[in-house]
Protein backbone atom coordinates (compact mmCIF):
# COMPACT_ATOMS: atom_id res chain seq x y z
CA UNK A 1 0.00 0.00 0.00
CA UNK A 2 1.42 3.74 -1.36
CA UNK A 3 1.36 5.97 1.77
CA UNK A 4 0.58 9.81 0.75
CA UNK A 5 1.12 13.09 2.38
CA UNK A 6 -2.02 14.27 4.04
CA UNK A 7 -2.78 17.00 1.93
CA UNK A 8 -2.50 13.97 -1.06
CA UNK A 9 -4.83 12.13 0.99
CA UNK A 10 -7.42 14.72 1.40
CA UNK A 11 -7.29 15.50 -2.11
CA UNK A 12 -8.18 11.72 -3.47
CA UNK A 13 -10.78 10.99 -0.71
CA UNK A 14 -12.46 14.25 -2.10
CA UNK A 15 -13.29 12.26 -5.43
CA UNK A 16 -15.12 9.61 -3.51
CA UNK A 17 -18.63 9.10 -2.24
CA UNK A 18 -17.98 6.52 0.48
CA UNK A 19 -15.54 5.47 3.27
CA UNK A 20 -15.69 2.05 4.34
CA UNK A 21 -13.30 1.43 7.62
CA UNK A 22 -12.56 1.38 11.44
CA UNK A 23 -12.36 4.21 13.40
CA UNK A 24 -9.26 5.60 12.19
CA UNK A 25 -7.95 9.16 11.35
CA UNK A 26 -9.17 9.17 7.71
CA UNK A 27 -12.87 8.11 9.22
CA UNK A 28 -12.40 11.70 10.49
CA UNK A 29 -12.47 13.30 7.39
CA UNK A 30 -14.64 11.40 5.12
CA UNK A 31 -16.57 12.87 7.51
CA UNK A 32 -15.22 16.40 7.24
CA UNK A 33 -15.86 15.56 3.19
CA UNK A 34 -19.16 14.59 3.90
CA UNK A 35 -18.81 11.08 2.45
CA UNK A 36 -21.62 8.59 2.74
CA UNK A 37 -19.50 6.70 5.82
CA UNK A 38 -20.04 3.13 6.89
CA UNK A 39 -18.21 2.42 10.38
CA UNK A 40 -16.90 -1.14 10.81
CA UNK A 41 -16.32 -1.78 14.81
CA UNK A 42 -15.83 -4.46 17.16
CA UNK A 43 -16.78 -1.92 20.52
CA UNK A 44 -18.58 -1.01 22.79
CA UNK A 45 -20.68 -4.16 23.22
CA UNK A 46 -23.40 -3.01 20.24
CA UNK A 47 -26.29 -3.17 22.54
CA UNK A 48 -24.46 -0.31 24.10
CA UNK A 49 -24.43 2.06 20.87
CA UNK A 50 -27.36 4.80 20.34
CA UNK A 51 -27.38 7.07 18.12
CA UNK A 52 -27.39 10.17 17.57
CA UNK A 53 -26.42 9.46 21.69
CA UNK A 54 -24.45 7.15 22.43
CA UNK A 55 -24.38 5.79 26.07
CA UNK A 56 -21.21 6.42 28.25
CA UNK A 57 -19.26 3.47 28.15
CA UNK A 58 -16.04 5.04 29.28
CA UNK A 59 -13.79 4.48 26.01
CA UNK A 60 -12.59 7.50 24.23
CA UNK A 61 -12.71 6.38 21.11
CA UNK A 62 -16.76 6.33 21.06
CA UNK A 63 -16.82 9.75 21.11
CA UNK A 64 -15.69 8.51 17.34
CA UNK A 65 -19.23 7.66 16.21
CA UNK A 66 -20.39 10.05 13.87
CA UNK A 67 -24.34 9.92 13.82
CA UNK A 68 -24.19 10.05 9.68
CA UNK A 69 -22.62 7.20 9.45
CA UNK A 70 -23.83 3.24 9.31
CA UNK A 71 -22.25 1.18 12.12
CA UNK A 72 -21.84 -2.44 11.34
CA UNK A 73 -20.62 -4.29 14.36
CA UNK A 74 -18.00 -7.32 14.09
CA UNK A 75 -19.43 -9.04 16.91
CA UNK A 76 -23.09 -8.99 17.02
CA UNK A 77 -25.95 -6.72 16.66
CA UNK A 78 -28.37 -4.37 18.69
CA UNK A 79 -31.32 -1.95 18.13
CA UNK A 80 -29.70 0.44 15.61
CA UNK A 81 -26.77 -1.46 14.68
CA UNK A 82 -26.06 -4.35 12.60
CA UNK A 83 -23.65 -7.09 12.23
CA UNK A 84 -21.14 -6.73 10.20
CA UNK A 85 -21.88 -9.48 7.00
CA UNK A 86 -21.44 -8.74 2.94
CA UNK A 87 -24.82 -8.51 3.03
CA UNK A 88 -25.46 -5.84 5.89
CA UNK A 89 -22.55 -3.74 4.21
CA UNK A 90 -24.09 -3.38 0.93
CA UNK A 91 -27.39 -2.29 2.74
CA UNK A 92 -25.25 -0.15 4.32
CA UNK A 93 -24.06 1.48 1.25
CA UNK A 94 -27.40 1.51 -0.70
CA UNK A 95 -28.62 3.48 2.92
CA UNK A 96 -30.68 0.78 4.14
CA UNK A 97 -29.62 1.30 7.54
CA UNK A 98 -29.57 3.72 9.92
CA UNK A 99 -29.07 6.57 9.19
CA UNK A 100 -29.72 6.16 5.70
CA UNK A 101 -27.17 8.99 4.98
CA UNK A 102 -29.31 11.56 6.53
CA UNK A 103 -27.95 14.24 8.96
CA UNK A 104 -31.45 15.31 9.85
CA UNK A 105 -30.75 13.67 13.21
CA UNK A 106 -27.75 15.99 14.18
CA UNK A 107 -29.69 18.33 16.07
CA UNK A 108 -30.95 15.67 18.65
CA UNK A 109 -27.16 15.18 19.74
CA UNK A 110 -26.61 15.75 23.55
CA UNK A 111 -23.48 15.63 25.06
CA UNK A 112 -23.20 13.51 27.97
CA UNK A 113 -20.87 13.95 30.60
Amino acid sequence: MDKYPLEETIRRMSSCEYFIGIMSGPLHIAVALRLKVVTITNFPDPTDIYLPTLKDVDLIESEWFYPQSAILHQEGEGELVAEFSLQNLERAINGDIYPYWSERYLCLIEEQL
